[in-house]
């Protein structure tokens, strides 16, 4: 029997600031009028980054934990799987979260800018709520209070 495996508490830290930093840009983003968020196009393009940016972020999290605890994910399932593990309550946020993700990200089909906004607006506590939920089980797993 091999060693088992811990976190990684460097990676989970340098993830969720990289995720802290996105999220701030999208909540000032997200408290613009929906006509000026839709029709501004770098506003769309800084939003498209932290986007990407905050769900890779959550992925590098997800796919380390995983890959410790021995789920078996892909990145379509990663989170939902990972969240179901920690005892994150809402799973269908985070399931309908990610769907959203990949659709947007996938550029043949197409997501409006008001759409988004909206879908944003929303949902983007998810994020948090998925952070606070890993750094959590993180301190009840391992005792390790420096997150």
């Amino acid at each position: 029997m091999g060693k088992r495996r811990s976190f990684k508490i460097s990676l989970i830290l340098e993830a969720f600031q990289n995720l802290e930093r996105s999220y701030v840009d999208l909540k000032k983003h997200l408290s613009l009028p929906p006509e000026e968020f839709a029709g501004n196009r770098l506003v769309l393009d800084r939003v498209r980054i932290d986007f990407n940016l905050a769900f890779e972020s959550c992925m590098r999290v997800c796919r380390h934990m995983s890959t410790v605890l021995g789920l078996r994910t892909s990145s379509k399932n990663c989170l939902v799987k990972l969240g179901e593990h920690i005892g994150m309550e809402d799973l269908e946020a985070l399931e309908r979260f990610t769907q959203f993700y990949f659709r947007y990200r996938d550029l043949k089909e197409s997501v409006s800018p008001e759409e988004l906004y909206r879908f944003l607006r929303e949902n983007l506590t998810i994020f948090k709520e998925f952070a606070r939920r890993v750094v959590e089980f993180v301190k009840e797993t391992t005792g390790n209070y420096l997150l």
